[in-house]
């Protein structure tokens, strides 16, 4: 099976604008895989699945710098399993979309 580079972050987020103003903060690990410019968490039973951007990694909203944790190496069918997932919630967002404005 072949495998992909990735890495594991420790990245500063905020859940508001609110949050921001109050510098409320918090950390979370997150999962970047540099091949298929995609990142993953995990917010408890919740999987979070995002393109990104390199940039990401270089500061955040709260102004901190996010720390990498170490490399690691993941499937590649793993990646493009995330890689299907987006692209079908994006299919059906879209097909929501026009039927929603259809019986608008």
């Amino acid at each position: 099976m072949k495998q992909v580079k990735a890495e594991k972050w420790s990245i500063s987020i905020v859940d508001s604008v609110m949050d921001m103003i109050h510098g409320n903060k918090r950390s979370i690990t997150e999962f970047y895989i540099p091949e298929f410019n995609i990142s993953f968490n995990m917010e408890g039973e919740t999987l979070h699945v995002f393109h990104t951007y390199k940039d990401r990694y270089k500061t955040t909203s709260t102004g901190e710098k996010p720390k990498k944790i170490k490399n690691l190496t993941v499937s590649e069918d793993f990646a493009k399993n995330l890689v299907e997932y987006l692209d079908l919630k994006k299919a059906i967002c879209d097909e929501g979309i026009v039927i929603a404005k259809k019986h608008a």
